[in-house]
């Protein structure tokens, strides 16, 4: 699997927190790889989950 350098940042606007994700990987072959796999459709899906809770605690 490859390995990736997550950074998360997280910047305070006029409606609440906007969280940055950047996932940097080695090459482009280590990032078609997790493409494939659908990394990208899981991680949007953990972050929709992630606001909807955020949301409920409001």
């Amino acid at each position: 699997m490859p390995v990736a350098t997550w950074k998360n940042t997280f910047l305070q606007t006029e409606n609440g927190t906007l969280v940055v994700v950047d996932a940097i990987y080695p090459n482009e072959e280590a990032l078609e790889f997790v493409l494939k796999m659908g990394m990208d459709k899981g991680i949007s899906m953990a972050h929709d989950n992630l606001s909807e809770l955020l949301n409920k605690t409001k």
